[in-house]
């Protein structure tokens, strides 16, 4: 359940019976297909693929995304693109039940975030489990 503008939030609100369970079977088996598809077509340039944010950490609640941190070997916008498609068709073949956010960085820029204390690279690092 999504706050409205203007609400105010508090981890008693969060806590009050929205969290869900970790990531069940049939979750899993979509994302390890999402990540079959990105191996499969992006051969040689995915790095790493690791799921972090709410669900990884069991905050999350019904309409939580599942936020899934892509490492690549240099960014396009062909490749962005077609890693953002590929989410989109898990997130139709799910019955618009699995919403990836992909996040997607070089190795160079992630250790470039790291070095700054960026808190997405902090939490992709702590909290990242390997797809």
């Amino acid at each position: 359940m999504r706050r409205m503008k203007g609400e105010k939030y508090s981890k008693k609100s969060r806590s009050a019976g929205h969290k869900i369970p970790p990531v069940g079977q049939r979750e899993l088996e979509f994302l390890q297909e999402f990540k079959g598809r990105l191996l499969r077509r992006y051969s040689g340039r995915i790095r790493q693929v690791a799921l972090f944010g709410s669900r990884a950490t069991l905050n999350a609640r019904e309409d939580s995304d599942y936020d899934v941190f892509i490492k690549v070997d240099r960014k396009d916008r062909q490749l962005t693109d077609g890693i953002f498609d590929l989410a989109y068709d898990i997130y139709i073949e799910s019955d618009l039940t699995i919403d990836i956010s992909p996040v997607i960085m070089t190795e160079e820029y992630f250790q470039d975030r790291i070095s700054k204390e960026r808190k997405i690279a902090e939490d992709i690092q702590r909290e990242g489990i390997p797809l």
